[in-house]
């Protein structure tokens, strides 16, 4: 019976709050949270007054009613969010096609409407419409200046827009008010590094990573900053501690498999070519092909230096040009089969794969120097079909 009456004064106590937030609040979510906490309040004084006592269904229904619904309503007014909210994102759920309808609806009839407001910016982003998303953005930010996540989503928005400098901006306050945020510092380095400042991008990201040592994109991305740098060691170290956080991390293996290529450590980059081909990127399977072609062309395994060949192809046919600038394989460019271009499934970035072509291009430099005079027989050939395919145009 104490029991009974604790929770009694609890729920009277929670309907009293309630009543009292929303008179200081107007707002009208806390009507719901009455409405439901006075049905619970009923239910406890029926059961102590006729059945002398709670029963255990009466008192589920008391404590969904008078605490645990209540709190989940306190929850949406702290993230305000309202009740009719709630009830559009059912309408969206059961009508995706007609989301960003219902989401301008909801704004023209509440302008300040901050869920709102960030739902229509993130599917503006989604669907790739990235001058309405900056406005959307905007928007929210106006509404909640101190929303350093708005501020991130903005400037990388702000950045797919060109629109850098202001971009550095956002970021550099977000920064100056919250030190050390992984995304903005994560966007701030994507920015320069797209904008080829190397050397900016790494000092960025290194400060980063002594607030976030467990990120494997920090170590992924300063991989890719250092091969850009050309500094193949560093890169080779970074390039490993982003695959052993991050196990499932094929483009990591790729690029150290390209690392050790460079480096002429054959055997480890074979490891981890084969670690790439189990990948669900087509892209990245056909290069691990490709490399594992070379490295038996380098062993004077043929045969074995033709099925691989044939199955990068195969995968992706557009492979064959890399092919045909190599060197490497001038012995076995007649005897491959050259596919049909299809579609590919390539689920990097296309700053990765510019990080492939630079690893690729520095890895043909090297043989290139390593082997000068094979090369040089190389071009003289290849200039000399280009003069005989022109005499033959001139002829026709």
């Amino acid at each position: 019976m104490f029991g009974a009456i604790l929770v009694t004064i609890l729920i009277i106590g929670i309907f009293v709050s309630t009543f009292m937030r929303m008179i200081k609040t107007n707002n009208s979510n806390y009507v719901y949270a009455l409405c439901i906490e006075f049905f619970g309040i009923l239910t406890d004084f029926v059961s102590l007054l006729f059945l002398k006592g709670i029963s255990e269904s009466s008192y589920v229904i008391i404590i969904m009613c008078s605490i645990v619904i209540p709190a989940f309503i306190f929850l949406l007014n702290y993230k305000k969010i309202k009740i009719s909210d709630i009830i559009n994102i059912i309408r969206i759920s059961f009508n995706k096609e007609d989301k960003k309808n219902i989401l301008i609806d909801m704004i023209e009839k509440n302008p300040k409407n901050v869920f709102a407001h960030k739902m229509l910016a993130e599917y503006y982003e989604q669907n790739k419409e990235y001058e309405n998303a900056e406005i959307e953005y905007y928007r929210v930010i106006d509404l909640e200046p101190n929303d350093y996540k708005m501020g991130c989503k903005l400037a990388n928005i702000l950045h797919k827009n060109k629109k850098d400098e202001d971009a550095i901006k956002i970021l550099n306050i977000v920064l100056g008010e919250h030190p050390g945020i992984f995304d903005a510092s994560k966007i701030m380095g994507l920015i320069y590094y797209d904008n080829q400042q190397f050397k900016e991008a790494a000092i960025i990201f290194n400060e980063c990573l002594k607030q976030n040592p467990s990120k494997y994109e920090l170590y992924y991305m300063l991989g890719m900053t250092y091969t850009r740098l050309n500094d193949f060691h560093l890169a080779n170290d970074f390039y490993k501690k982003a695959a052993l956080i991050n196990s499932y991390s094929d483009i990591s293996n790729l690029n150290l498999g390209q690392i050790n290529l460079i480096f002429r450590d054959y055997e480890s980059a074979e490891k981890y070519f084969y670690e790439t081909i189990k990948s669900d990127d087509e892209y990245l399977q056909a290069y691990s092909y490709f490399y594992l072609a070379k490295i038996r062309l380098f062993q004077g395994r043929e045969k074995e230096a033709i099925q691989y060949a044939n199955l990068a192809l195969e995968i992706y046919p557009k492979i064959f040009k890399m092919m045909e600038k190599s060197n490497d394989f001038i012995i076995i460019i007649a005897k491959l089969r050259k596919e049909k271009d299809k579609d590919v499934s390539i689920k990097i970035s296309d700053e990765e794969i510019e990080n492939i072509e630079h690893l690729n291009q520095t890895e043909i430099l090297v043989e290139k120097l390593a082997n000068p005079i094979n090369y040089k027989t190389k071009e003289k050939n290849d200039i000399d079909a280009e003069i005989i395919e022109d005499e033959k145009e001139k002829s026709e």
